[in-house]
């Protein structure tokens, strides 16, 4: 039987939530939401759904707001954040 398997590159397996990705671990089915964040039942029910579809690791991109940038890196920050949305 012949192995057709891509060769795979050195990687450093980290654990995400209990999903070791890399490294030697198998290959992780994953996906990401494609729903307005803002709108947390429908981004909830897209990760379920996923999830029963067979995803393993769903990723969730959030915008911060240029308020949550002053609190964490200050003003100047949120205000570079707020020229680049």
């Amino acid at each position: 039987m012949t192995d057709l398997r891509a060769p795979r590159r050195s990687s450093i397996p980290v654990d995400v939530g209990g999903v070791v990705v890399g490294g030697e671990a198998p290959v992780v089915v994953q996906s990401m939401t494609n729903t307005d964040t803002a709108d947390v039942g429908a981004t909830v029910n897209q990760v379920a759904a996923l999830a029963r579809t067979g995803s393993e690791l769903v990723r969730i991109t959030v915008i911060p707001c240029a308020r949550s940038w002053s609190r964490i890196f200050g003003t100047a920050a949120a205000a570079s954040a707020r020229s680049t949305v």
